[in-house]
């Protein structure tokens, strides 16, 4: 699913026109992405919890040029699902 079906099933389930569903799914996500740019962690019950996770620094090897090289630490999204929607995607 890409951003255009979404709204459009939005808008048929709320009987919202598609510019203003567009406009919800924009401020959602604006929102999302400030709270994870901000180190906290968004919930959403039923769905599952999006949280950021630092990766330490480390220093590796070329393999091919037998150089060393310095990885910066580098922050990252980490999502984990709710038992819900596990216990619904593994339902048999």
């Amino acid at each position: 699913m890409i951003r255009s079906d979404l709204i459009k099933s939005i808008s048929a389930a709320v009987e919202l026109d598609k510019r203003t569903c567009g406009e919800v799914v924009s401020a959602m996500l604006e929102e999302i992405y400030t709270v994870l740019e901000n180190g906290g962690k968004y919930t959403q019950p039923g769905f599952g919890v999006f949280d950021t996770h630092v990766n330490k620094g480390k220093i590796a090897r070329n393999p091919f040029t037998k150089q060393k090289m310095r990885y910066p630490e580098k922050r990252t999204v980490r999502f984990k699902p709710a038992k819900i929607l596990k216990d619904t995607l593994n339902a048999e």
